[in-house]
């Protein structure tokens, strides 16, 4: 993998958060607050809900204490340990479905034990499969992972969860799309 500089490492997170925080919100501002009873998330503001932070109050969250939280996210999912767009995907992976998810997902992808726990074999086979690739395709490949992960989560709609998870499929998809253009073009 490429040295990269503090600086790079801080202008990862922004472009991760950027994406993630425009998906959350559909660009609102203010946040994109809703309480909907179709959410098992309960009330969410900047993607974050209620159900994940029981602690806060999600109506006057701020973005600064958003920002925080993904933040969170992005040094539990080690973000910061991955190229530019491998980071962003992941990232943005990690946020919606789970950190240990996002990893298992990632390890999917390059080959790795599926443990869902990156460390130094997760890895060395991240490099190993990169080799040659790069980083957007392997951004691009982590992306078709999580889509086969999202198809999964509706595999059998006879299941009340899986009927429920159908209402979201289409917002999902059109999000992994705009997600492989996002880090087709990640690098400056």
């Amino acid at each position: 993998m490429p040295v990269e500089t503090a600086f790079d490492r801080a202008v990862s997170f922004t472009r991760a958060s950027s994406f993630t925080l425009r998906e959350e919100t559909g660009g609102d501002p203010d946040g994109g607050y809703n309480d909907l009873a179709s959410d098992t998330g309960g009330a969410t503001r900047w993607g974050v809900s209620q159900r994940a932070y029981p602690q806060l109050d999600i109506a006057s969250l701020t973005r600064e204490q958003a920002i925080e939280i993904y933040r969170e996210y992005w040094n539990q999912a080690k973000c910061d340990q991955l190229p530019d767009a491998v980071a962003i995907a992941h990232f943005d992976c990690a946020f919606n479905s789970g950190v240990v998810a996002a990893a298992r997902i990632l390890q999917r992808t390059v080959g790795a034990t599926v443990d869902g726990r990156l460390g130094p074999r997760t890895f060395a086979a991240l490099r190993l499969y990169m080799a040659g690739r790069g980083p957007e395709t392997v951004a691009v490949k982590l992306i078709e992972t999580r889509a086969r992960f999202v198809s999964d989560l509706v595999d059998e709609p006879e299941k009340p969860r899986e009927r429920m998870n159908l209402q979201h499929i289409e917002g999902w998809i059109v999000r992994l799309v705009r997600l492989t253009a996002y880090v087709s073009r990640s690098t400056p």
